[in-house]
């Protein structure tokens, strides 16, 4: 039986030896050789006026290995990659084609090498995601069909058009589930 504090990567108490082990550890921006398998590595973010700092947790470590834990992906419904589902990480996620600076590569030819073409972000402290166009963007990208020059809340279902390729959104947490609630 495993103990309250261990859940799988759905949140949920596990069925199978693999497991998540969360707890508080010191912030990740802090110097440490001490790495414990399956530990949080939480960051002190400053809450709004008058509420309570919260604790992000940016990285989590499984099997001994850090990881930026999964809050959601994009799923390809159009274009050169149909079919192949991208992860979203903690923290923002550049998006564009074949450039060191992106976090997810997408292999159209319409898409700028250049520079990332969005970014995405997942906000731990009001449990939302944002999309944003990113600055030096050379290409339109489009969300909802609408041209994408501000940053915009996102919702499932989602659909974000970059180049030829065409994105739906499907959030893992959210309301219900977050990586720093069980912590």
């Amino acid at each position: 039986m495993p103990r309250n504090n261990e859940y799988n990567n759905f949140g949920t108490q596990p069925d199978t030896p693999f497991n998540y082990t969360v707890s508080p550890s010191t912030p990740i921006n802090s110097v440490s050789d001490d790495v414990t398998p399956g530990v949080y590595r939480p960051t002190q973010v400053s809450g709004e006026s008058g509420s309570r700092d919260t604790e992000v947790y940016d990285q989590i470590s499984v099997d001994g290995e850090q990881i930026r834990p999964v809050v959601g992906w994009l799923v390809c419904i159009q274009g050169p990659c149909r079919g192949k589902d991208f992860r979203l990480h903690t923290e923002r996620n550049y998006i564009g084609r074949d450039n060191a600076s992106v976090d997810i590569s997408i292999p159209d030819t319409k898409i700028s090498r250049d520079n990332p073409a969005i970014q995405i972000a997942y906000d731990p402290v009001g449990r939302g995601f944002y999309v944003a166009a990113c600055t030096g963007a050379k290409q339109n990208s489009y969300f909802n069909g609408r041209l994408l020059m501000s940053e915009r809340e996102m919702q499932v279902g989602d659909i974000i058009k970059l180049g030829e390729t065409e994105l739906m959104f499907v959030p893992f947490c959210g309301e219900k589930f977050d990586w720093g609630e069980n912590a």
